[in-house]
């Protein structure tokens, strides 16, 4: 009898901010915070997405959208960082950075 294959999940996560927009400059909440969102995939689940440090809040099922809030900003140029990591703990390689500008 045959046996069938036990894959193994060896591929990390892949992650993209998708707000804010690339060159479209940004103002705070009312509460100063900046809210993020962006999207996730990955061939199993993932545990995880951080942004600046920050977790994400899963919005989808398995980080297909996600969502956080990041505080303590002024204004000025912010470099925004994306990290994934899954449940067989793959990180991702490159993380997706995308320089934003938050104005008044």
């Amino acid at each position: 009898m045959a046996k069938l294959l036990d894959p193994i999940d060896d591929q990390p996560p892949a992650t993209i901010i998708t707000w804010p927009k690339r060159g479209l400059p940004v103002k705070l909440g009312k509460d100063g915070t900046l809210k993020v969102r962006g999207t996730s995939t990955d061939d199993y689940e993932i545990a995880g997405v951080v942004v600046n440090g920050v977790e994400a809040s899963d919005l989808d099922y398995n980080f297909t959208g996600w969502s956080v809030k990041l505080s303590g900003l002024k204004p000025d140029k912010l470099k925004l960082t994306a990290l994934a990591t899954d449940k067989a703990e793959n990180r991702e390689q490159t993380a997706h950075i995308l320089m934003i500008t938050i104005i008044e």
